[in-house]
C-alpha cells in the first residue's frame, strides 16, 4: 500500500489529565515527519484545510486537533479549564504523544502561540524538532495586540447571541485581507462552535515567554502578514529579535492567516524549514 493516505485515520480522541476528550485528525504520510498544528482563538481543525488538502501530505504526516472548548472537542464551563497555564501544555502533550517516538514540529497560528509557551514552560523543548509561529507572539504586551482587537474579542464573549455573533463576523472579516462569501460563510460556521463563555475564560490570559525563546535550543520559523489586523507584525519582529536561533518570513498583502491566503508559499516555505532546519 501507498503510504500516502488521506485521511490517515477519521477523528480520533484522547483524553487529558483533566479528562477534557480532544479530537484529533491525521493526514498524509505516515512515514513522514510529524506535523502538529494548533490553530487560533475561537477556531478549529478546518483553518488548516489548505495545508492538509495540499502538497504537505506527500511528505509529511500532519496532525491536526481542535482546542478544549472548540470544534468537536469537549467543552467544561468551568473558568480553571481555561484559565490555567499546565492544563493547555498537558493538552499539547497528548497531542504530541500520538505524533510517536519521531519528533514533532509544532506550527501554532495566533492563540496556539500561547498554548506552545505554555507547554514550553513546564516541559521545555525536548522531544521537538522545531517551532513555527503563525501571526503569533511570545508575550501579552498590549503594543502586541491591534487597537480594538481585545475589546472585540471580549464582544464575541457576549451572553447575548446578537451580540456575540455580530462581534464574530467583525472579528473574522479583520482576520483576512479578502475573502471568498463561500469560505467566509464556512468559517463563521465553525467559530460558532465555540460558546460565548468559553470565549471568554480564554481572554485576558497573560504570558512573558521571552526568556524561553531566548533560551531555547530549537530553530524557529516567524511568519506574519504585514496587514495584519489582529497581532501587529511587530510581534514577530521581537520574537525574531528574542529567539536564540530563529527565521523571519513577512507577508505583503497579508493579514492574519498567512497559511489560508498564501497557502502555496506558506506550505513551500513550512516544508524547506522542516527539510533545512529541522532536520537534525
Amino acid at each position: 500500500m501507498n503510504a500516502l493516505e488521506w485521511p490517515l485515520s477519521g477523528r480520533v480522541v484522547t483524553s487529558t489529565p483533566d479528562g477534557v476528550e480532544i479530537a484529533l485528525q491525521e493526514w498524509g504520510d505516515r512515514a513522514g515527519r510529524p506535523v502538529v498544528f494548533i490553530h487560533g482563538f475561537s477556531q478549529c481543525h478546518l483553518s488548516w484545510s489548505r495545508q492538509y488538502a495540499g502538497g504537505l501530505a506527500r511528505g509529511f504526516r500532519l496532525i491536526t486537533y481542535d482546542l478544549r472548548g472548540h470544534g468537536q472537542s469537549g467543552k467544561p464551563m468551568s473558568p480553571h479549564y481555561y484559565r490555567e497555564s499546565t492544563r493547555w501544555a498537558d493538552e499539547l502533550a497528548c497531542v504530541i504523544e500520538r505524533a510517536g517516538p519521531q519528533e514533532p514540529v509544532l506550527v501554532a497560528w495566533s492563540y496556539g502561540g500561547r498554548v506552545v509557551s505554555d507547554y514550553l514552560a513546564k516541559f521545555g523543548g525536548a522531544g521537538l524538532a522545531g517551532i513555527v509561529l503563525v501571526g503569533s507572539k511570545i508575550n501579552s504586551s498590549a503594543e502586541f495586540s491591534c487597537v480594538g482587537i481585545p475589546a472585540l474579542q471580549m464582544a464575541t464573549a457576549d451572553d447575548d447571541l446578537t451580540a456575540s455573533i455580530s462581534a464574530t463576523i467583525s472579528f473574522l472579516k479583520a482576520c483576512a485581507e479578502t475573502w471568498d462569501a463561500d469560505e467566509f460563510n464556512r468559517q463563521l460556521a465553525f467559530n460558532m462552535l465555540i460558546p460565548a463563555k468559553v470565549r471568554g475564560f480564554l481572554l485576558g490570559r497573560q504570558f512573558n515567554a521571552d526568556a524561553i525563546f531566548k533560551n531555547l535550543d530549537l530553530p524557529v520559523l516567524f511568519v506574519h502578514g504585514k496587514q495584519d489586523r489582529i497581532t501587529p507584525y511587530a510581534a514577530s519582529l521581537h520574537g525574531h529579535a528574542t529567539a536564540a536561533h530563529s527565521r523571519l518570513s513577512l507577508y505583503d498583502g497579508v493579514g492574519h492567516c498567512p497559511f489560508f491566503e498564501a497557502p502555496e508559499r506558506f506550505n513551500d516555505e513550512l516544508a524547506e524549514f522542516i527539510r533545512r532546519d529541522c532536520a537534525g
